[in-house]
């Protein structure tokens, strides 16, 4: 992508979480990343922000493209992109075309991309990946995989989760 696409593209994506935010009454700052090439990035610190599902009204276009900020690793604060993976378990199929978990190697997960981890609770085929999962991705990197164990809940992830974390 040329980089005139990358900055309509962030300042869309800044724009939404800017809207959202101001609609919900949330304090944010808008500031450059030095990690990102310096890009704009919402940052919000109001700790009201994870009481909310400030983005549950955005229309499926704006979620994909949030989605997408994700799958790209755009400059994101971790509280919005906890806030954008909260919409996953429910709306992933947007973005079950975009991303594939046996391309990611482990690396991948220290980054807002481990967030995406939570579409696979969006459906029920994906118990098993869900399990093999809660092996394979770094305890320090689980955020989005837990959020969708809590949106599946079926018995065997259950299962799974009380092995892997009681004596």
């Amino acid at each position: 992508m040329d980089n005139k696409f990358n900055m309509r593209f962030s300042t869309e994506i800044n724009k939404i979480i800017v809207r959202q935010l101001q609609r919900h009454k949330l304090e944010y700052e808008i500031d450059l990343d030095p990690y990102q090439d310096n890009q704009e990035v919402v940052f919000c610190c109001d700790e009201n922000l994870s009481r909310q599902s400030i983005f549950r009204e955005c229309s499926e276009d704006e979620l994909t493209l949030l989605f997408s900020a994700l799958i790209e690793n755009k400059a994101l604060d971790w509280g919005i992109a906890l806030e954008i993976a909260k919409i996953l378990p429910e709306k992933g199929h947007l973005i079950e075309d975009k991303f594939s978990i046996d391309d990611w190697d482990a690396n991948t997960f220290y980054s807002c991309k481990q967030m995406l981890l939570a579409a696979l609770g969006c459906d029920q085929k994906y118990e098993s990946v869900i399990i093999k999962l809660l092996d394979a991705v770094p305890v320090d990197a689980r955020d989005g995989l837990f959020m969708a164990c809590e949106a599946l809940n079926t018995p065997a992830i259950f299962c799974k989760l009380m092995e892997k974390f009681t004596l």
